[in-house]
């Protein structure tokens, strides 16, 4: 396919999705901030720091320069932390025309004013078409090609097609959703289920109490994403309820490790830092914990995870709040259910 794809973002998910662009497009460029990260991909193939073990595929182009990975691209993949996407989306409005496709691949919300990665391109290439790539996609499985669902998420099918064209594989699978407030929001919010699960599991508390969680939170979810204005059945779908089951119960998510380390005797700061990438997951859980009390959104899983992070709330006590509490309905789609 003649497109030219630039991807920007070293991490393990921007590195993924080069790998896989490389097999539909003539060009694929992988943009990473860091020239001695750029050299060593460049040298071995191999992105050592964040995806050890996996060849990626010859014909693409590694880059620490703007300007060469942006210079004749047609897509263009931000995959950055939420709080360097406004930067970067501002560094590349400077630099490309109206024509090219914008697409996040940033599960995160914005800081000081809940900025989904979308509105955040809405506003700094306001000219600009963007979409949305979000679900269970976990990279190490990406490049070990174990079979992947993903959504794309646009304003116009078109665009969803096109971008499908651009990055299935026989075992990487695209889906459109035209809701794309409602994927970003599932994106962001499983995060801050995974902090939960991935404690949980370090207490052994077992099977039976991890489902409850997980259906739990696709409550909670739901209810913020409802009041938020995005459809409830969104959360039903591959960037709901597919990302919630894979990231609250892999260890291979970065939030479910954090979780995990901090339940294991860990300070939540020593587990940070031992991190190599950025776990969205604590951002959010602030960001949300802050905005559900403005919606007037019942969230008693993030209540407790926001103290349980910041006040070292026990487990056990944690526990029995949830079962002293209020009968709340299991279900719940209309916009005032679970409100206070």
């Amino acid at each position: 396919m003649s497109t030219a794809v630039a991807v920007l973002g070293g991490g393990s998910f921007g590195t993924a999705m080069a790998h896989l662009a490389s097999f539909n497009c003539d060009r694929v460029t992988l943009w990473a901030r860091d020239p001695d990260g750029v050299l060593q991909m460049q040298e071995s193939r191999e992105n050592e720091r964040y995806l050890p073990g996996f060849e990626i595929n010859s014909s693409v182009r590694f880059t620490n320069r703007l300007d060469e990975a942006l210079d004749g691209a047609q897509i263009v993949l931000l995959a950055v932390p939420s709080q360097s996407f406004r930067v970067l989306a501002q560094m590349v409005a400077q630099r490309i025309g109206a024509d090219v496709v914008m697409l996040s691949g940033t599960k995160g919300v914005e800081s000081g004013n809940f900025r989904l990665m979308s509105q955040i391109l809405d506003e700094e290439l306001p000219e600009n078409t963007n979409a949305v790539v979000s679900g269970p996609n976990l990279a190490v499985e990406i490049m070990e090609r174990k079979f992947t669902g993903t959504v794309i998420a646009a304003r116009c099918e078109d665009t969803a097609v096109h971008l499908r064209e651009i990055f299935m594989s026989p075992t990487f699978i695209p889906y459109y959703n035209p809701d794309l407030l409602g994927v970003q929001i599932a994106g962001a919010l499983k995060n801050i289920y995974a902090l939960m699960a991935g404690y949980m599991h370090s207490r052994n508390v077992g099977f039976n109490a991890n489902a409850t969680l997980l259906t739990r939170a696709l409550a909670e979810m739901m209810r913020f994403g409802v009041a938020l204005g995005a459809s409830p059945t969104t959360f039903l779908g591959i960037a709901g309820v597919g990302d919630l089951v894979a990231t609250c119960t892999s260890p291979l998510s970065r939030n479910y490790q954090l979780g995990h380390m901090v339940g294991n005797g860990l300070s939540p700061s020593d587990a940070m830092s031992s991190m190599k990438q950025v776990a969205e997951g604590v951002n959010t859980l602030t960001l949300v914990y802050e905005k559900k009390a403005e919606l007037g959104v019942r969230m008693p899983i993030v209540d407790g995870m926001w103290e349980m992070w910041h006040e070292s709330k026990s487990l056990r006590r944690l526990l029995a709040e949830w079962k002293e509490s209020d009968l709340a309905a299991d279900i719940a789609y209309h916009p005032d259910a679970g409100r206070d």
